[in-house]
């Protein structure tokens, strides 16, 4: 009787194990290998490595590499759960200023004017000047993480007060130049470095058809403190002399005009002859004569 009821209790359990094996254990996912693929890939943004179904645990165990390491993460064949998420290895690539530049231009919503690597003996940073509807900030960006680590506002007094050989160009050339073009149409021709009263600034010379301007661009911030315009005077050729050879004679001195020969005198006609007195006066004593006799 025991051995009876001994054989039906072994059946019964081996029973059990068979159909949890076959039901339960074996049984299939729900989810495909490639929507656990697809599920961890939009998750944490990286490229699967391996992917492996775990039949104890009903999941994928998947290992997912991004730019930020290496990690291990679960996905669960029934519920599409994510878990288990664990760092394997920590990427040592840190990004180029071209992507930080782009990364802290999508998080400020602002124009990055200039950017520069200050990485010193601590973690690799980059510091940034964000122009924001007219305000500049300055951005202190970890290179290695992809985070900001702070944000300020750069203010006028800060550039007044602070010595000039402690305040670094953070401004490059280039920056100078686009922060001209935009207010002044025309082509670049002259940039130089000048010190005014609120600092360092760019003189950038922007010409065109008509004239130009001289626009002056703060060294520090990239804003444009004053431009000074001009028009372009045309100027006449100035006459050059005709050459003469080096030993060609001296041309004689001009003759002295020769007045014009005045007109003769009209030529008069002869008058009647002039009597004598002396005939007259014979003439006289004759009919004096000839009364007395």
């Amino acid at each position: 009787m025991k051995m009876k009821l001994f054989l039906t209790a072994f059946i019964f359990i081996g029973l059990v194990v068979v159909l949890y094996k076959g039901y339960i254990v074996e049984r299939p996912a729900a989810v495909s290998e490639a929507e656990a693929e697809s599920l961890a890939v939009s998750t944490y943004d990286g490229e699967v490595q391996s992917i492996e179904w775990n039949k104890d645990r009903q999941a994928y165990e998947i290992v997912l590499e991004n730019d930020k390491g290496t990690y291990a993460l679960s996905v669960d064949g029934q519920s599409k759960k994510v878990s288990n998420v664990k760092l394997l290895e920590k990427s040592q690539t840190t990004l180029t200023l071209e992507e930080a530049r782009e990364q802290i231009r999508g998080d400020s919503n602002g124009i990055v004017t200039s950017i520069s690597d200050i990485t010193g003996d601590g973690e690799p940073r980059a510091e940034a000047i964000v122009d924001k509807n007219g305000t500049n900030y300055r951005f202190v960006f970890n290179l290695e993480t992809g985070e900001t680590v702070s944000s300020d506002e750069i203010k006028v007094a800060d550039a007044m007060t602070v010595p000039q050989e402690a305040k670094p160009f953070v401004v490059s050339e280039l920056t100078a130049k686009e922060a001209a073009a935009r207010e002044v149409d025309g082509n670049v021709t002259r940039i130089e470095t000048v010190e005014t009263n609120s600092g360092d600034h760019y003189k950038v010379t922007v010409e065109n058809d008509d004239g130009g301007a001289h626009v002056y661009v703060q060294a520090a911030t990239a804003k444009v403190s004053s431009i000074s315009r001009f028009n372009h005077v045309k100027k006449e050729a100035p006459v050059e002399p005709e050459s003469k050879p080096v030993n060609a004679p001296s041309a004689p001195a001009a003759a002295p005009k020769a007045e014009p020969d005045p007109e003769p005198a009209p030529v008069s006609k002869p008058s009647a002859p002039v009597q004598d007195d002396e005939d007259d006066q014979d003439d006289g004593d004759d009919a004096q004569d000839d009364d007395d006799d």
